[in-house]
């Protein structure tokens, strides 16, 4: 029996004193914004079925802001870019030892911010803050995700 039929979703954790931060960033500048309810940061989006189950990983890192970029399919998803060199080696390192494939091409390290954002990125003031990761999941890769 395949473990992951529609294939694999890896995110991690952001820490509670960097939701935080982020939250209160969110509720000063952007209060109208359709809020992501989950803040994490993605490692892998993989819709390849696979029985192959990562070892997970604990750790701390930070990741630098590097700017805020708009992606999905409307270019509406307001994200903010990190350097996080620490989560882009995991990502690499869970393609090359287990096969996984990244179905967004490079990878970005990014946390999401909402959905539905209209306005100019270039007008939003920087993070005067590392955003700070610790845990990984797993799951199975919902297909229908939006």
């Amino acid at each position: 029996m395949v473990k992951y039929p529609n294939g694999i979703y890896i995110s991690v954790d952001l820490t509670s004193r960097s939701k935080l931060k982020i939250e209160e960033y969110i509720e000063r500048y952007l209060p109208d914004l359709d809020k992501n309810s989950s803040l994490h940061c993605t490692l892998i989006y993989s819709a390849v079925a696979t029985d192959i189950v990562p070892v997970t990983e604990k750790y701390k890192c930070k990741g630098k802001y590097k700017h805020f970029s708009l992606f999905g399919p409307s270019g509406d998803t307001l994200v903010v870019e990190v350097d996080a060199p620490v989560l882009t080696n995991r990502n690499k390192k869970l393609v090359k030892d287990y096969g996984y494939r990244s179905d967004y091409g490079d990878y970005k390290s990014h946390v999401t911010f909402g959905y539905h954002y209209k306005d100019d990125i270039k007008e939003l003031p920087p993070l005067d803050f590392d955003i700070e990761f610790e845990y990984e999941h797993i799951e199975v890769l919902n297909p229908n995700w939006k």
